[in-house]
Parts: structure tokens; sequence; C-alpha cells
């Protein structure tokens, strides 16, 4: 759930927001930022909802907020790609010859691709 968070809560709630532990009774306890921790509790149910809907049963019976720093949200870097040259194309190629499956042959050629245009 922790690297789902904003899918499950939403990305404004998930901003100012870390789950940190859910017990055995059903307690998840959140970590809010500042003043958010009021608001939180006013849109408890909500949250509860959408929780419970993503575990696809009732995990979280009530919410336990902890006011505290919150750290900012993680950012997916995007690795740059080297250009592929003609030779690396024919190596592909070369290694797919005998691969008859349409599907499959597509595939291993992306995979392929992804390899060999990859930074070290």
């Amino acid at each position: 759930m922790l690297l789902d968070w904003p899918d499950v809560v939403g990305a404004e709630v998930a901003a100012r927001t870390c789950p940190e532990r859910l017990d055995r009774a059903g307690t998840l306890r959140i970590r809010a930022a500042g003043a958010f921790g009021l608001e939180l509790a006013h849109l408890e149910p909500l949250v509860r909802e959408r929780i419970n809907s993503y575990f696809g049963y009732e995990a979280v019976k009530r919410l336990s907020i902890v006011h505290g720093p919150v750290a900012a949200p993680r950012t997916r870097r995007i690795r740059s790609r080297q250009p592929m040259g003609e030779e690396d194309l024919a190596k592909i190629d070369r290694c797919l010859q005998e691969t008859m499956d349409s599907d499959l042959r597509a595939a291993l050629e992306r995979l392929g691709r992804a390899i060999l245009t990859r930074k070290p």
C-alpha cells in the first residue's frame, strides 16, 4: 500500500500524509504534515473507504493521525537512452530469426532494444 499510496488516497492527500503501520485491530497510523491532520480527521470516512476498496475488504476500521513532517513524494527518474546503431538492430534481428510467434518476437525485440539502449 505504501508504494500505491498516491493512487489509493489521491495525490493531494498523499502529498501531505504518509501511512506508517496497520495493526491487527484495523487501526492505520498516518503521519500528517502540519494542520492537514485536522483536515484528514474530517476526511477519515472517505480515506477509509478508499483504502478498504484497495484491499478488497474492511482492513482499516479507524485512523490514528500523528502530526509530524512528511517526506516529499518520490519522483520517478527517467533514464536517458543512447541511440541504437544499425549493427545493434541487425544483432537483435539475428537473435530473433528463428522465433515464429509474432507476439513473442515483438516482445523480445522491445526487450533487446531496451537493453542495448540503456546507458551504463
